[in-house]
Formats: C-alpha cells, sequence, structure tokens
C-alpha cells in the first residue's frame, strides 16, 4: 500500500470514528442555507436564508429552526427523526426520503424530503435537498432547496 493510500485510509477512518462516536450533531450555520423561489404576479424572488440553527439528538431526533425576515411567522420549525445507526452504516453518501414536519405561523404540514445526506471530513454530515420542497406563505407558494451541514457533538 503507497503511503498516500495509508494517509487516505487513516484520514477516512478518523473522520468515520468521529462520526460513530458522536453524541448526535449541531448544525454549522456558516456553513449551510435555504435557498427559495417565490413566483409573485410581476416577477420571481429568490432569497437566501442564512439564519439556521439546531441539531440531531443522539436518538435521532432532528430540528432544524429557519428565522425568516420577510413573512409574518419570526421563525419555521422543522421535525423529523432519522436512525443513526442506520446513518453510521452508510456508505459515503446516501439518498434518503423522510416525512417531516414543518411548522410556520402557529400551523403545521407534513412535508416529504427528498435527500442526499454524505458523510464529510471530521465526522460531520452534509444534508442537501435533492427535489425542492413547496411550500404555502403569506398567500405565496415557495420553492425551497437547502444545504445543511452538521458538526458532530462529542
Amino acid at each position: 500500500m503507497t503511503m498516500l493510500a495509508k494517509i487516505l485510509l487513516s484520514a477516512l477512518m478518523f473522520s468515520m470514528a468521529g462520526l460513530a462516536n458522536a453524541s448526535g450533531f449541531i448544525i454549522d450555520s456558516a456553513h449551510s442555507a435555504i435557498s427559495y423561489n417565490a413566483v409573485q404576479t410581476s416577477a420571481v424572488k429568490a432569497e437566501t436564508l442564512k439564519n439556521i440553527s439546531g441539531a440531531i439528538s443522539k436518538q435521532g431526533d432532528v430540528n432544524v429552526i429557519v428565522g425568516l425576515q420577510d413573512y409574518d411567522a419570526s421563525q419555521a420549525l422543522l421535525k423529523t427523526k432519522i436512525d443513526l445507526a442506520k446513518l453510521w452504516q452508510m456508505p459515503t453518501m446516501q439518498r434518503l426520503k423522510v416525512p417531516a414536519t414543518l411548522q410556520m405561523s402557529g400551523s403545521s404540514k407534513v412535508v416529504n424530503l427528498e435527500l442526499l445526506a454524505a458523510k464529510v471530513a471530521g465526522g460531520q454530515l452534509l444534508v442537501v435537498s435533492i427535489e425542492p420542497v413547496i411550500v404555502d406563505v403569506a398567500n405565496e407558494q415557495l420553492s425551497v432547496n437547502f444545504v445543511v451541514s452538521f458538526n458532530p457533538v462529542s
């Protein structure tokens, strides 16, 4: 085995060990974003939201909080549950279909998320939407996509 192969294998094992030993994950808001498009009568509005926080508990409970600036609600809350044991056993990346609950403006809606989850260096987890989530907000339909980075909590 070449030296480069040994270094890469060691790095991979180190990053997977970090993922397997994590007590959960916390959102890395600096490397996460939610973007949306709203078709209005006169134009298409595109925005990116960076005020994102939340975590994945050791039990697999996922809570993502998004600060909203232009709508009646001050924040949106997305809740779901994932099987961390299966996540730790997945290959480097995997497509997932996950039902979730979106809470906003006092109402709640079940949405189905189609995601790509990828394990990255240092035991981090990167989750990207494959299909947009359609959300009705303030008489507008928003097409929402996201990239959310999670750091492991020891």
